[in-house]
């Protein structure tokens, strides 16, 4: 049985040697493919909270306060082209790293890499698109103008339905918070990173030891002395 084993983490081990980076990345790539489905933004205030994804859609919760208000808030509008850009990296990433394990071809290992790297850089990418319209989304809970007749009706039905208090100054104590990235986003730059740092070390190495091999493998040429002329 233990000799089963050792054939078998033999095998196993063979046929993985020199390809590790490359696993580590593309399993990197697929854990950052899922992380790009969750929420990266999460807002919260009086009249709700938003959760919203690097693809654009938003999950909101709210009691509409300024529904019939004359200016409502804008909706914040999210582009997803690069969650989308990541997820064409993320493919190109794991089908290149399975079709490798068997072809053993250095373009494969190069194109791996790349797009291990350009996955991080679009992941990068999203996290400063969302970054910066937090505050788009945060605006969508707001309340609007108090002087508005719509925000007042929509406060009043808040609070005539129990879902809130009315705000007056001095009676009620609130506090206020902005949106910002959840831990998705900074886990989800985090392993992008890692997937990336990981195939270039493996290209890299490769690259090392196969300029070593092929020192090793230069020819030696010794000289022999050349026959002698028996012509003469």
């Amino acid at each position: 049985m233990a000799k089963v084993l050792a054939a078998l983490a033999n095998s196993f081990g063979g046929r993985f040697r020199g390809s590790w980076g490359y696993l580590f990345a593309a399993a990197g790539n697929i854990i950052t493919f899922f992380l790009l489905f969750q929420p990266w933004i999460h807002a919260a205030a009086r009249d709700g909270k938003i959760d919203a994804t690097p693809f654009g859609r938003l999950h909101v919760t709210s009691t509409l306060v300024s529904l019939w208000s004359g200016s409502p808030p804008p909706a914040a509008r999210i582009n997803g082209m690069w969650a989308i850009l990541a997820s064409i990296a993320v493919t190109v990433t794991v089908c290149t790293v399975v079709v490798n394990l068997r072809a053993r071809n250095n373009v494969l290992c190069r194109l791996a890499t790349g797009s291990s790297v350009a996955l991080a850089i679009f992941v990068a990418a999203a996290i400063v698109h969302m970054n910066g319209k937090a505050p788009d989304v945060r605006r969508m809970l707001s309340a609007g103008s108090t002087r508005d007749l719509g925000t007042q009706a929509g406060l009043l039905l808040r609070w005539a339905s129990g879902n809130g208090s009315y705000p007056l100054p001095g009676v009620h104590q609130v506090s206020y918070s902005t949106a910002g990235l959840t831990t998705y986003a900074w886990v989800t730059g985090a392993i992008a990173v890692a997937s990336a740092i990981a195939a270039v070390a493996q290209l890299t190495r490769e690259r090392t030891t196969g300029s070593i091999r092929l020192s090793w493998r230069s020819p030696i040429v010794t000289s022999r002395p050349s026959p002698p002329d028996h012509a003469n």
